[in-house]
C-alpha cells in the first residue's frame, strides 16, 4: 500500500517511480513504501544497473500483464460509508497510472482524497467495510527469474472512519490503530505464489484472487484456478474457496509483517468465467462480479450436492459499470449498468436481478472522474431512499 495525497484536488507529490513498462519500482515519499528492486532510482539509472536477464524478465512479465488488460473499461467498485464514497479504480489520467482509492464526501464535489494502492496485477482488487474497518485485498507481482514472476495476494485493515478524515491508518480487526514505523506494511493475511509465463498441459495457476467478508472475523478467499489445456483444447477454470481466520492482532515482527492466519479449504466450484472478479457473500450464496461487467451466482447447494454456478446478468450490451456497496449494512450492494443512451437503471444484488429506474440523466462524459460519477449515482440512490442516512 502506498502513500496518499492530501484532501485536495491538487495532484500528489508522493507518486511511485515507474519504468516505461508501467511496473512500480518504488514510492519515494509515501507513508508506506514498496520497493520492487531494492533501491530508489530514476528509470534511466535502473536501466543502467539492471542485468540483461532482469531486463528481459521485466519485459516478458509486463507483456504478459499487458495482454491481460480489458478491452472495455473495468467495473468501478465503490462503498458508501458515513456520507462518503470510497471508489477504487485505475487512474489513467495520472502520470504513473496507479490504482487508487478515492474518497469523496457526498455533500462536497470539490473535496477529494486519493490513496495510491499497489500495482494491481490484473486491474481489480477487493474492497469492503466490516464494522468500522475498511478491508483492502490486493493482487501484486514482480519479476523473479527468467519466465517467472512472484505474485503477492494480501489483505490489509484500515480505519474507515479515519479515511473519511483523509487519514490512512492501519488497524487491528477490532478497529484499534496500529503503531507502525515508516516503510512497514502490516497485513492480516498474505500469500506469495510463483507464477510461470510458460506452462505445460495439466499445470495449474492462480489467475486471480478475490476476498469477501464471512461473519464478524473470517474471510473467504476465492482463487480462480486455470488448468493449462493440451494442444487445441480450451483451458478449464474453477474457483477454490478457502476460509481464512486472521489473527486478532497485527504482526509487526519484521519488514514484511505478514499475518499468519489459519486457512481451511472449503470447496471447489466450476467457473463459468475466466477473468478477474470481485466476490460477495450474501447468506451462504456466492456472487461474482467480473471485470467485464457480468454477474454470476453460485448458490448454496442442497444437502449432498455440490455447488454450481450460473450467470444472472451477462448481456454485454448492458454490462455493469458500477457497484455501490452500503458500508453500514451487510450484504447490500447496488449494481448500475453502463448506458449509451439517456437514462440510468439499477438493481440490488440478489438471485433474480430486476432493473429499476434511477434517473433520466444523460450518460456522464468520458473525461469525468469515476469518483465524481459514483458520488452523483449515490446521491440518486439516496433520493430513492435505497441508501438511508448515515448512522
Amino acid at each position: 500500500m502506498h502513500g496518499f495525497s492530501p484532501a485536495t484536488t491538487q495532484p500528489s507529490r508522493c507518486k511511485p517511480t515507474t519504468s516505461r513498462f508501467g511496473g512500480v519500482l518504488s514510492d519515494a515519499g509515501g507513508i508506506l513504501e514498496h520497493t520492487l528492486i531494492g533501491f530508489n532510482a530514476p528509470t534511466k539509472d535502473v536501466t543502467m544497473r539492471w542485468s540483461l536477464s532482469n531486463f528481459l524478465v521485466l519485459l516478458v512479465a509486463c507483456d504478459a500483464v499487458a495482454a491481460d488488460k480489458p478491452a472495455t473499461p473495468p467495473i468501478v467498485p465503490s462503498i458508501v460509508y458515513r456520507d462518503h464514497v470510497f471508489v477504487h479504480y485505475h487512474n489513467l489520467n495520472a502520470r504513473n497510472k496507479p490504482y487508487v482509492i478515492v474518497v469523496k464526501p457526498l455533500n462536497n464535489y470539490a473535496i477529494s482524497t486519493t490513496f495510491d494502492v499497489a500495482n494491481a496485477r490484473n486491474g481489480l482488487g477487493s474492497l469492503f467495510v466490516r464494522g468500522n474497518v475498511l478491508v483492502v485485498g490486493e493482487n501484486d507481482e514482480w519479476p523473479l527469474g527468467i519466465g517467472q514472476v512472484i505474485s503477492i495476494d494480501s489483505v490489509g485493515y484500515f480505519s474507515a472512519d479515519r479515511i473519511c478524515d483523509a487519514k490512512w491508518i492501519p488497524v487491528e480487526p477490532d478497529g484499534e490503530a496500529v503503531k507502525v514505523v515508516q516503510g512497514s506494511d502490516p497485513k492480516m493475511w498474505s500469500r506469495k505464489t510463483e507464477r510461470f509465463i510458460q506452462l505445460k498441459a495439466g499445470d495449474t495457476e492462480i489467475s486471480h484472487t478475490a476476498v469477501a467478508a464471512s461473519g464478524e472475523r473470517n474471510l473467504l478467499v476465492f482463487d480462480l484456478i486455470k488448468t493449462t489445456p493440451s494442444k487445441d483444447a480450451a483451458p478449464k477454470f474453477h474457483i477454490a474457496v478457502t476460509r481464512v481466520t486472521p489473527e486478532m492482532k497485527v504482526r509487526l515482527d519484521g519488514w514484511t509483517n505478514r499475518g499468519r492466519a489459519e486457512e481451511k479449504p472449503i470447496e471447489d466450484v466450476p467457473s463459468e468465467f475466466s477473468e478477474p472478479f470481485q466476490a460477495y457473500l450474501i447468506g451462504d450464496d456466492y456472487y461474482f462480479l467480473t471485470r467485464s461487467g457480468s454477474v454470476y451466482l453460485a448458490a448454496s447447494p442442497e444437502k449432498g450436492k455440490s455447488r454450481t454456478m450460473k450467470g444472472i446478468w451477462t448481456d454485454p450490451a448492458s454490462r455493469i459499470a458500477y457497484i455501490i456497496s452500503d458500508g453500514e449494512r451487510t450484504g447490500v450492494h447496488f449494481l448500475i449498468p453502463a448506458r449509451d443512451k439517456i437514462g440510468w437503471g439499477y438493481f440490488r444484488l440478489g438471485p433474480t436481478p430486476k432493473l429499476q429506474f434511477l434517473s433520466a440523466n444523460r450518460p456522464y462524459p468520458d473525461d469525468m472522474e469515476p469518483a465524481e460519477i459514483v458520488r452523483e449515482l449515490t446521491q440518486l440512490l439516496k433520493m430513492r431512499k435505497e441508501i438511508p442516512a448515515s448512522k
